[in-house]
């Protein structure tokens, strides 16, 4: 949650490039090296409380962003990444697209940290992520802010073409300082512990949209 939420947060200056040389969310990203088309993944000006306005802002500049050769993206699959101020907020916005009630507004502490609604045309999961929030900072000097939102396209809908990646910082090792192999004699398995570090990356712009109010 912490290596991504610094991702997102530096996106919006020069501490977080994607990898055409603009910012990570940028209003003027080229489709391809050989398309100058313009491709927008910054919506600003756009407050999440206004609800089914908001999302639908978000989802028109989703819809006109296309793939390396010139495809649209076309997602059905999203999620709605908030700080902890705005998870009753996402909530609502969610439940207008399908038409249900907005009322009562639940609580972070009701919900959990995942909503999910979704029909035979979208599915929309919202999750919170805290260390995008005012008073966090990441490692470049950028605040978060209790006004930012996300939209990000479901890792599972574009299998191998995700803007986010994990990879290793130190690769998987078996630790051996008191902990040694052992045996399980319930399972059978030859138990050991491993020791690895990851981080995470951005690859691309593409599945990544960002708002503020």
């Amino acid at each position: 949650e912490r290596d991504v939420a610094a991702i997102l947060i530096n996106g919006v200056g020069a501490n977080g490039l994607a990898p055409d040389g603009q910012y990570l969310f940028d209003t003027d990203h080229p489709t391809s090296p050989t398309d100058a088309t313009v491709l927008v993944n910054k919506v600003t000006s756009n407050a999440l409380s206004g609800g089914l306005t908001a999302i639908q802002a978000m989802v028109t500049a989703i819809m006109k962003v296309k793939d390396m050769a010139g495809n649209y993206i076309n997602p059905s699959s999203y999620i709605l990444l908030v700080p902890p101020a705005l998870m009753g907020v996402a909530h609502n916005a969610v439940t207008q697209i399908y038409g249900q009630s907005t009322s009562p507004t639940p609580t972070p502490a009701q919900t959990g940290q995942i909503i999910q609604a979704g029909d035979s045309y979208s599915q929309w999961k919202v999750v919170m992520n805290p260390y995008i929030a005012a008073g966090n900072t990441t490692d470049a000097g950028v605040a978060g802010s209790d006004t930012i939102w996300y939209v990000i396209i479901d890792p599972q809908e574009r299998v191998g073409s995700h803007s986010l990646r994990f990879q290793w910082r130190d690769a998987p090792t078996i630790t051996s300082a008191g902990l040694e192999p052992r045996f399980n004699p319930e399972n059978g398995n030859l138990e050991v512990t491993v020791w690895a570090r990851y981080g995470v990356a951005t690859i691309d712009f593409r599945d990544l949209f960002y708002s503020i109010t």
